[in-house]
């Protein structure tokens, strides 16, 4: 009796240790699942489930949720207009600080609301009604920036891998300066791409940068910030691609085509070193202002108080601290966001899958099918390969088998990480560095599929194979119409396997790829951090995207992934 209560005792203990671990297993999940749903500013706010967070109307009075009001603690100036200070005792030393009267109560200021919320929103005006471009196609709030008062077109081209170079015609000066322009264009950016022609063709259809010297310097230095046209020797120059953008809506106006050329407000040069590191001449566009469908600016104005997260306190602005009276305080002080009053509706950010899936700047769904691409690719030749090679040490009969298979087994005594270095400088004498050859072919055999596979074939019966033989079938023949059907729940064990470490792989792509036509999802991710901050509710959004085909393999895989670790230790 005893023993049957000790035996229940350590069933039920199990049961609540494998419960507990199961549950501290799932809640990162789970945060992860919830901060892929939440705004940008949401994520550092004191609430787990995805809640549209706000401290209320415009205009509306802020108070703590205590209900005490807030006052604006305004400096005090004296007779002179200067600011007064008093002398208190901090610590046993005199410190002098500002004095501060109360003012009017802290008003909430919403601001433009085109500027709250996740980059894949919908911008909107002040009114709440969604804007459209010229075109009618929706803007979005990454489009969307401020200056001189007024919300702005984001310029694309400032995120180019290289800045934007004036562009000329290669017969634009129709003399010996063509030829020396080129020369030193192509000197200049073939530090960034060795094939000269390939960039003129494709980046710049077929027209040149045009490089700065001493000469033009010193004829454009007092014309520098003017609303003109760019020239050269009387001859302006156009701007071809703004050209094309405004003449195709002129066109569907019915409008005739017009030329637009380069402004000197829009020209930056370097004040120095101009022959002995020639630069080209670079051009910034200003931004068009966004309008409404009256065609009425829309006057940028910032929220007032900032409501960063619920430890940060209120900000004045972007770098200083809210001072206010809290009620009938005597002192001024701030106030941490979690005292505030504050209003909430649950709100799921599935703009964020779609910023993640279709922003053209995050180009995840490319880096997910270069991942799935690679990951098929790599499974197709690992079952090739090892299957191939189990049956040749399981099934055929040659001198010194055994020792070469557990010389083939002692490969997987070698860390991966060793054989980088070896493995990288073969890929560059081939001249397969940021290829899909350097990430498919070095991953195509595998020690551990060819063994466990061939730990499978040991088990099958030989009768088969020796009536396939005898009736005249080739080794080729008996290995594909017998051996590989009779190995199916091996090969797809393996294919899983297989599939989920190459879509997992971070270090070796990392290593072996620059460029973004083969980058995978792995090293995609970190395009969400960089050395100032990390956009969390996008990274975990494209951490499930990534997590997706993990799930569905588990879920449809589960008996496979037992049979893989059983067909480990089956004898031979």
């Amino acid at each position: 009796m005893a023993r049957t209560e000790m035996t229940r005792l350590r069933a039920t203990l199990t049961h609540v240790f494998l419960i507990i671990f199961g549950i501290t297993m799932i809640l990162p999940f789970l945060w992860m699942l919830s901060t892929s749903l939440k705004s940008e500013v949401e994520v550092f706010q004191d609430h787990i489930l995805p809640r549209e967070v706000n401290l209320g109307v415009d205009g509306q009075e802020l108070q703590t949720v205590d209900g005490v009001p807030l006052y604006h603690a305004v400096i005090a100036r004296d007779a002179y207009g200067q600011n007064r200070t008093e002398t208190v005792i901090e610590d046993g030393e005199e410190v002098e600080r500002l004095v501060y009267e109360r003012g009017d109560p802290v008003r909430l200021r919403v601001g433009n609301p085109m500027l709250q919320g996740s980059p894949g929103d919908r911008a909107r005006t002040n009114d709440g009604v969604n804007l459209s471009d010229d075109l009618g196609l929706p803007i979005y709030n990454r489009d969307i920036g401020w200056g001189s008062g007024h919300t702005r077109f984001r310029d694309p081209r400032k995120f180019a891998r290289w800045a934007e170079p004036v562009l000329i015609d290669p017969d634009f000066f129709g003399d010996q300066r063509d030829a020396d322009n080129q020369a030193l264009a192509q000197l200049f950016f073939s530090r960034y791409q060795d094939n000269w022609d390939e960039m003129v063709r494709q980046r710049w259809s077929g027209q040149i940068p045009l490089m700065l010297t001493l000469t033009l310097r010193d004829a454009w230095e007092d014309k520098a910030g003017q609303s003109a046209p760019v020239s050269i020797d009387g001859q302006q120059i156009e701007d071809r691609q703004q050209s094309a953008l405004v003449n195709a809506r002129r066109a569907e106006q019915g409008l005739d085509p017009i030329q637009m050329f380069y402004q000197y407000r829009d020209l930056s040069w370097p004040s120095s070193e101009i022959e002995s590191n020639p630069r080209p001449v670079r051009f910034q566009r200003r931004p068009a202002k966004v309008v409404t469908a009256a065609g009425l600016p829309i006057d940028f104005e910032p929220p007032f108080p900032i409501y960063r997260s619920d430890d940060d306190p209120l900000m004045a602005n972007s770098r200083d601290p809210l001072m206010v009276f809290l009620g009938d305080a005597e002192l001024a002080t701030t106030v941490p966001g979690r005292a505030l009053e504050t209003h909430s509706r649950f709100r799921l950010q599935w703009a964020n899958f779609e910023t993640v899936l279709m922003d053209p700047d995050v180009k995840m769904s490319l880096f997910a099918w270069n991942s799935f691409f690679i990951a098929v690719c790599v499974v197709f030749l690992q079952l090739t390969t090892s299957s191939l090679a189990a049956f040749a040490f399981a099934r055929l009969e040659w001198p010194g088998r055994d020792k070469v298979f557990f010389a083939y087994l002692a490969t997987l005594m070698i860390p991966g990480i060793v054989t980088s270095i070896p493995n990288f400088l073969i890929l560059q004498r081939l001249g397969w560095l940021d290829t899909f050859y350097a990430l498919i072919v070095p991953a195509s055999a595998t020690a551990y599929g060819t063994f466990m596979l061939r730990q499978y074939m040991l088990t099958l019966p030989r009768g088969l194979e020796e009536a396939a033989l005898i009736d005249g079938a080739s080794l080729l023949r008996v290995w594909w119409d017998i051996v590989v059907p009779l190995c199916k729940p091996a090969l797809i064990t393996l294919a899983i396997f297989t599939f989920a470490g190459t879509w997992q792989s971070f270090t070796w792509p990392l290593i072996v790829t620059t460029s973004e036509e083969v980058r995978v999802l792995p090293v995609a991710l970190k395009n969400f951090s960089d050395n100032q901050s990390t956009v969390y509710n996008l990274l975990m959004a494209a951490s499930l995207v990534m997590m997706i085909p993990m799930l569905l393999l588990f879920i449809f895989g589960q008996k496979y992934f037992v049979r893989g670790i059983q067909l480990g230790g089956i004898k031979g």
